[in-house]
């Protein structure tokens, strides 16, 4: 397979909000559908319409939704009301999975409005039929990398279509984040049965000069990375069981096509290689699916 050009890794850390009195990492109630049902999701159906939770989602004895649309439009929603509204912006990815019939559009939203239900910022995305790189059975990875206002209370997830097809959605998520760190150097996988192979991206710091990396399946076990942090900031403490988020983005500028994977910190060596400038190697274990993204 061709290599994809690439130069930036980002790492997130989830912030676990309050819902409900309980801390919450994924906003989203049955994300994936693995009830066997709909419980926590609204549905907007027209008057043929329909949506049906079956074993038809993403992955190997995977629940997901088939949605069939009789032109008079269908969706999923799912609005989050947090405990307290956010007193600061948060970082925001937004993702689900989709599979669609050729030719055919699907839209992506998420909407943050505040505790008066006023419309605070919103962001799309259009879903097609022809995934990113492409996924098993053109089944693809649709993300928004967006940020949560000061004020938000409330957080509105909608997947929806406005013509007459038949589409699957499955692995829903919505999760505010805070970036923990930048990386550059070599990026190695050990693949592994249905895995993925991301060899090299360079530096975070100066945003340039392109290394490849090349996408061969879909998971990996353990990936070895360097982390950058200056001297006069205090680097984050990352347990290893707290989840964080990694993007890595393959094109510079506004364009944010990107691999991005949930992991978890396995060992860290420290070193100053430069003034000013820590270095901490680490090491992520990557916890499910690396998916491709592709987002203007």
């Amino acid at each position: 397979m061709t290599a994809i050009q690439g130069y930036l890794a980002a790492i997130y850390k989830s912030i676990g909000v309050a819902v409900g009195g309980s801390t919450l990492q994924q906003l989203l109630t049955n994300p994936d559908f693995e009830t066997g049902d709909l419980t926590g999701w609204t549905t907007n159906i027209g008057d043929a319409g329909s949506a049906t939770v079956g074993a038809w989602g993403y992955g190997i004895n995977s629940q997901g939704v088939k949605i069939v649309d009789d032109g008079m439009g269908v969706g999923l929603e799912q609005t989050v009301t947090l405990d307290s509204a956010l007193t600061e912006a948060s970082d925001c990815i937004v993702r689900c999975y989709a599979k669609l019939a050729s030719g055919n559009t699907v839209t992506l939203k998420i909407t943050f409005l505040d505790a008066s239900d006023v419309e605070l910022d919103s962001a799309t995305r259009s879903i097609s039929s022809t995934p990113y790189l492409g996924e098993d059975e053109d089944w693809g990875l649709w993300s928004i990398l967006t940020s949560a206002p000061v004020d938000t209370k409330k957080v509105k997830f909608e997947v929806f279509s406005e013509a007459a097809f038949t589409w699957y959605v499955d692995n829903c998520e919505v999760a505010l984040m805070e970036q923990i760190a930048g990386a550059y150097g070599t990026l190695g996988v050990n693949l592994v049965a249905e895995a993925q192979d991301t060899t090299t991206f360079a530096s975070a710091q100066a945003n340039d000069g392109y290394r490849s990396f090349t996408m061969t399946l879909k998971r990996a076990d353990e990936i070895p990375v360097t982390t950058y942090w200056g001297t006069t900031e205090e680097y984050p403490e990352i347990d290893s069981d707290t989840p964080v988020f990694v993007a890595l983005f393959t094109q510079k500028g506004a364009v944010k096509d990107r691999f991005e994977f949930w992991a978890y910190i396995k060992g860290v060596e420290h070193t100053i290689p430069l003034e000013g400038v820590q270095n901490r190697n680490i090491t992520l274990q990557v916890n499910g699916i690396i998916g491709a993204t592709k987002e203007a």
